[in-house]
C-alpha cells in the first residue's frame, strides 16, 4: 500500500492476464474496487462470521479463487539508467472457505529501464509475479484435485428453520440424491441452516 497507485493497479493486472492467458475467467478489476470501497459500509453489517474483506469481496464477486499479491518495489537511477527490484508474496485460496490453496514468494531479478524508473518497477514486478504464479496456480489445481475426490463442495443455506426435525429429514434425504457424496451440517439454529453438499454435477442439477 505505500506504492503508488499504478504500481498496484499493476500488479492486479499482471496476476490477471497470466490467468487470462492461460483459459481462466477473472473479474473486471473495476468491480472489485467498488465492492472494496463499498466494503467499510456494508461488511460489518452483513457477515458475522470471521471472514477477510477480501473473501467477502470474492464471494459477493462469485469468484471461486482469490489470488492476494504482497510485497514491495524498489529502484534507483544510477549512471543515468533505471533499475528496479521486486519482492513479492502470492497467496492462492479458496473463497468459500478461505483454504489457503498456495503460496510462493520471492524477488526478482534486477529489471532496467534507460528512460523511466516507473517503467523498470513495473517490469520487475510483472516479471516477479509471472514467475511465480505458476507453481502457485499448480498448488493450488493439486490442492483441487485432492479436495475434489468426493466432488464438489455446495453450500447449502436454508433460512428460518425451527423445525429441527425437518431439517434432519431434509438432510438424510439429501445423502440419498444421485451423485451426492457427502452432506455435512456447517449450522443449524431456527433462524438458519447450513450444509455442506458434496456433488458430482452443476449447482442447478443439484
Amino acid at each position: 500500500a505505500k506504492d503508488e497507485p499504478l504500481i498496484l493497479k499493476g500488479a492486479m493486472t499482471q496476476v490477471n492476464t497470466f490467468l487470462v492467458a492461460r483459459g481462466f475467467t477473472v473479474v473486471d478489476p473495476a468491480q472489485v474496487e467498488k465492492l472494496r470501497k463499498d466494503a467499510a459500509l456494508v461488511y460489518e453489517e452483513s457477515t458475522g462470521e470471521a471472514q477477510s474483506v477480501t473473501q467477502w469481496i470474492a464471494q459477493n464477486l462469485g469468484a471461486d479463487v482469490y489470488v492476494e499479491v504482497d510485497g514491495a518495489v524498489e529502484g534507483a537511477t544510477e549512471n543515468g539508467k533505471n533499475y528496479a527490484t521486486a519482492t513479492v508474496t502470492l497467496k492462492a485460496f479458496d473463497t468459500s472457505t478461505a483454504q489457503w490453496l498456495g503460496t510462493l514468494g520471492g524477488s526478482s531479478p534486477r529489471a532496467m529501464n534507460p528512460d523511466d524508473l516507473r517503467a523498470a518497477k513495473l517490469n520487475a514486478l510483472a516479471g516477479t509475479i509471472w514467475q511465480f504464479m505458476t507453481p502457485v496456480l499448480s498448488q493450488a489445481q493439486d490442492q483441487f484435485a485432492r479436495d475434489y475426490l468426493k466432488g464438489i463442495r455446495y453450500e447449502v443455506v436454508i433460512n428460518k428453520t425451527p423445525d429441527s426435525r425437518m431439517v434432519t429429514d431434509l438432510r438424510t434425504r439429501l445423502r440419498k440424491v444421485k451423485n451426492v457424496t457427502d452432506v455435512a451440517t456447517k449450522r443449524q439454529s431456527a433462524d438458519q441452516t447450513k450444509f455442506d453438499v458434496y456433488y458430482f454435477g452443476r449447482s442447478d442439477d443439484l
